[in-house]
């Protein structure tokens, strides 16, 4: 393939960031089809509960304004329910987009760039959701123990954290094993690693702030006039817009398309520190030339 991308060496500052667009710029519809054919149930649910969950969000504020108009505050936590169950759908369904994507990239290292969706199959069937949640859990705790420490510790821990994933999906299934090689390449990658992560944070922030622009622009817009107007049954309201629900609804469908960003640059890095700790790009090819020599 002219547009194939070779994951397993070592890359400079740039051609981590352009290696990691260009994969998902030439992917991007193939992704998306597979992650359809393999997720169509967890699709449609995602849309539906996501669809459940802006209403009742909207709807809770609204009622929120309304009762601070009217100088009572009743039961503020009936929704609790709701954000729990759509907290852990949400948490499986990103261990889906992990699966698709992570499964759809190391059938194209194996293939060389051909894609097949009997491998991504196999993928899937072969990680185990519980041990994602441990290590996800491990992750955010590593997170949360370094902020409260100090904010520098907090922020030196990111990047190991950001290779565990790739490396528990794609080098290992063991939890310890993918914690011991997120710190292990980091130890000698770190401002390396941390200057990719920042460039691929402030794109993914920005990205989602155009995403979110209309909402801004037209609650901005509806809640001037209702100000003008001196009507606060009209602020309340505002939440209730039908405009506010459609474009708050696609907004959270549309921040789940950023993750494929954060995977693609994620495992360029991965690869790219890994070739630097371990060098078994190199000597895979070395081998691979041998082979075809004795041939």
């Amino acid at each position: 393939m002219n547009n194939f991308i070779d994951f397993k060496k070592d890359r400079n500052f740039d051609q981590v960031l352009q290696d990691g667009f260009n994969f998902l710029k030439y992917n991007f519809k193939s992704i998306i089809k597979y992650f359809w054919q393999l997720n169509t149930l967890w699709i449609i649910l995602f849309v539906l509960f996501s669809l459940f969950y802006v209403y009742f969000t909207l709807n809770k504020f609204s009622t929120a304004f309304s009762d601070l108009n009217n100088g009572t505050i009743e039961n503020p936590n009936r929704f609790d329910g709701v954000n729990l169950i759509y907290t852990f759908f949400i948490w499986f369904f990103t261990f889906r987009i992990y699966l698709t994507v992570f499964g759809y990239i190391h059938s194209y290292i194996t293939n060389h760039g051909e894609v097949k969706i009997e491998d991504i199959q196999e993928f899937i069937e072969q990680k185990n959701f519980l041990k994602y949640a441990g290590l996800s859990i491990i992750i955010s705790f590593m997170v949360i123990l370094g902020l409260i420490l100090l904010i520098i510790p907090g922020i030196w821990v990111l990047v190991p954290v950001s290779l565990m994933i790739p490396a528990f999906f794609l080098d290992t299934d063991s939890i310890s094993e993918a914690i011991d090689k997120g710190f292990s390449y980091a130890k000698h990658n770190w401002w390396f690693s941390f200057g990719i992560l920042l460039v691929m944070i402030i794109v993914i922030l920005f990205i989602s702030y155009l995403i979110n622009l209309p909402i801004i622009i037209y609650g901005m817009s509806k809640t001037i006039i209702a100000i003008k107007d001196s009507n606060p049954d009209a602020i309340t309201g505002i939440v209730k817009d039908p405009v506010i629900i459609f474009f708050s609804f696609l907004s959270t469908l549309l921040r789940y398309f950023l993750v494929l960003i954060q995977i693609s640059i994620g495992t360029v890095l991965y690869y790219t520190v890994k070739e630097r700790h371990t060098g078994v790009g190199s000597l895979e090819k070395l081998e691979q030339l041998k082979n075809e020599n004795d041939l």
